[in-house]
């Protein structure tokens, strides 16, 4: 499965195809500041499994479901980690809690660097990684749901009703499309770079940072050219025709949208 098939919009028959783009979009956008705004662990990890019902219910492939899986649980973990052994705070001389050193105070240049410090594994470091993973997870997610359950069709219908210009609509809509053929550019150029027996590390990544960036201009500027010449042919002057759609709140979808807005008031 290729990643421009993950982030895209799910064919599903799903309760929360059937909702209005106006109304997802405000559900969204309540669901993202609790996200940034709450600060309690428990709340966070309340809303977090919710939108991951959600995002189930809408009957997504497996291996969508897996790819998600494992994107969010990296993105937990890792900012778990980065801010357990490189905790602000710490270095700014608050008291916490020290599990372990990975790296002494007294050992030479490391004690220089982190003000006698040393590289340790905090716990008040590891409990506000945990929180602001789930809050990056949270607002991801939130993000996936609306794309999943929205067409780029409704997409443009709903950037007319709230009067954004013709012309930013369709780069806000073409910077979405683009941006799985960018990650598939990026894979694409490290299994170029294996082929030819490259081994791939963090260090000859670096190495090869300006072989990548170079790659990347290159190749969408070649795609950007091919979508212009597209459009001059068939004389697009900025303006897309949308035929409006016509949505039914019935009571049970009208039931799951007010739940699905009201429940981070009463978690918050």
């Amino acid at each position: 499965m290729s990643f421009r098939e993950i982030i895209s919009y799910i064919s599903r028959d799903s309760w929360i195809h059937k909702i209005a783009p106006e109304f997802k979009l405000v559900w969204a956008i309540i669901f993202t500041v609790f996200f940034l705004i709450e600060s309690n662990i428990v709340s966070l990890a309340v809303l977090l499994l919710v939108i991951l019902l959600i995002f189930l219910s809408i009957r997504p492939n497996i291996m969508i479901i897996r790819s998600y899986m494992l994107l969010l649980a990296f993105l937990i973990i890792s900012t778990t980690l980065s801010q357990g052994f490189f905790y602000y705070r710490y270095y700014q001389g608050e008291q916490v809690t020290i599990l372990f050193y990975v790296i002494p105070p007294q050992t030479p240049i490391i004690s220089l660097i982190t003000m006698g410090k040393g590289i340790a594994l905090v716990l008040e470091g590891l409990i506000y990684g945990l929180m602001v993973g789930i809050k990056l997870a949270g607002a991801i997610l939130v993000s996936v749901v609306f794309i999943s359950t929205t067409t780029f069709s409704e997409m443009m219908r709903l950037f007319q009703r709230i009067k954004i210009p013709h012309k930013v609509s369709l780069t806000i809509i073409l910077a979405m499309k683009f941006i799985p053929f960018i990650v598939e550019d990026f894979y694409q150029i490290f299994a170029s770079l294996r082929q030819k027996g490259e081994k791939i590390s963090i260090i000859s990544a670096l190495r090869h940072i300006p072989l990548i960036i170079r790659t990347l201009i290159y190749t969408n500027i070649k795609r950007s050219l091919t979508i212009s010449v597209s459009l001059e042919m068939r004389s697009f002057h900025g303006r897309i025709p949308i035929i409006d759609s016509k949505y039914q709140l019935k009571p049970s979808i009208l039931l799951a949208l007010s739940i699905m807005i009201i429940l981070p008031l009463l978690v918050f």
